[in-house]
């Protein structure tokens, strides 16, 4: 019913947006998509921020916010088949990292988080962007997104930097921000699926041959 309605309103702005500036009708099922990918975006903010605030923690949802998007719009990984999907797996890792953010902000010491801030920092570099079959990019896209995530992350490195000298609770909620990026793109790795998943057969044949 969500994707209906989602589908419907971006149906009507991008007949709207293209009867004003008389484009092709044959682009509209790219209006469409835009229009859903923004409306989809813009629910997605509004709901980390409610989440937040009903938690008592409006900042984190504002610290998560920017540090995850800019950096998940051209690092790739994992993205759930529909928008309905997508927005529930969103707001459930959101609640994930910020309750293990509360449990563990004050019991571990910060040069633990910096290990695991430089170990997801090597993986997104190394692997960035992890391509989604369902949304193949050209090379040229590629690269462009390997180097604009590396701008990124450059960036982000400074502020975080800063949050683990003024606002610890704030920079492990950055860090595991980092992380969750870093883990999208893991499970979505084709190379690192296969691996896992030949490394287990494998096993299996063992096993079987020595019953």
């Amino acid at each position: 019913m969500v994707i209906n309605m989602l589908n419907k309103v971006s149906v009507q702005l991008s007949k709207f947006l293209l009867q004003k500036i008389k484009e092709d009708k044959q682009e509209q099922d790219v209006y469409t998509y835009g229009f859903e990918l923004i409306i989809s975006t813009i629910i997605f903010f509004v709901s980390i921020i409610v989440i937040s605030a009903i938690l008592s923690s409006p900042i984190s949802g504002l610290v998560f916010l920017i540090t995850f998007v800019p950096l998940r719009l051209f690092t790739g990984g994992y993205h759930a088949d529909t928008y309905s999907r997508c927005f529930i797996l969103s707001n459930l890792t959101y609640l994930l990292i910020l309750i293990i953010k509360n449990l563990l902000w004050s019991c571990i010491i910060t040069r633990y988080w910096y290990c695991l801030l430089l170990i997801s920092y090597i993986f997104i570099m190394l692997k960035a962007p992890v391509i989604n079959p369902a949304q193949p990019i050209n090379p040229y896209k590629k690269i462009r997104s390997k180097k604009i995530t590396k701008i990124i992350l450059c960036f982000e490195t400074l502020w975080i930097f800063l949050l683990s000298y003024s606002r610890k609770e704030l920079f492990c909620m950055a860090v595991l921000s980092i992380c969750l990026i870093a883990f999208f793109m893991f499970i979505a790795d084709e190379p690192i699926f296969i691996k896992f998943k030949r490394k287990g057969k494998n096993e299996h044949a063992f096993t079987c041959k020595d019953h």
